[in-house]
């Protein structure tokens, strides 16, 4: 069945093969791009990132919100906001340095997933923010592994 472009799915492997990826890198980018044109979601987070990492690391799927646009999300777009801070007149938390792991699209919430064990969040405050991160990752159609959901719960 063709899709992106190919013809088939041997197709896309070759060309990616001819841009330098390994054999297993170009069967996971022509899965990814197959099932993304059949509708089909990936099934973890896991396989998700693995993908990106064979294209070249996730960080190319980050959007390019930049510090200043992510100042001006709310503090409902974050899963956690440590203490310490004040409102100012639009009623996000100031310091911005104390909200925590930005959540308001899949890009950010697999980024949020990943960093998860990073962030030095209050043991008090952990199961709400992966709470959180989980009701996004719903949100945004992003599949936590039940092996995740151990770990962070």
């Amino acid at each position: 069945m063709p899709f992106s472009g190919y013809i088939s799915f041997d197709a896309c492997v070759v060309d990616q093969i001819s841009k330098g990826k390994s054999e297993e890198s170009a069967r996971k980018i022509c899965g990814s791009l197959q099932a993304k044109v059949e509708g089909r979601k990936m099934a973890t987070v896991i396989e998700q990132l693995e993908v990106a990492k064979a294209v070249g690391g996730y960080m190319m799927m980050m959007d390019k919100a930049s510090g200043k646009q992510l100042n001006q999300l709310p503090d409902s777009e974050f899963a956690v906001i440590l203490s310490g801070g004040s409102k100012d007149e639009s009623g996000r938390t100031t310091p911005r340095a104390l909200r925590k792991l930005p959540i308001h699209d899949a890009v950010h919430v697999r980024n949020a997933l990943a960093r998860f064990n990073q962030t030095g969040i209050p043991d008090e405050k952990r199961q709400a923010a992966f709470k959180r991160i989980s009701a996004a990752a719903k949100k945004y159609d992003v599949i936590i592994s039940d092996e995740m959901r151990e770990r962070y719960m």
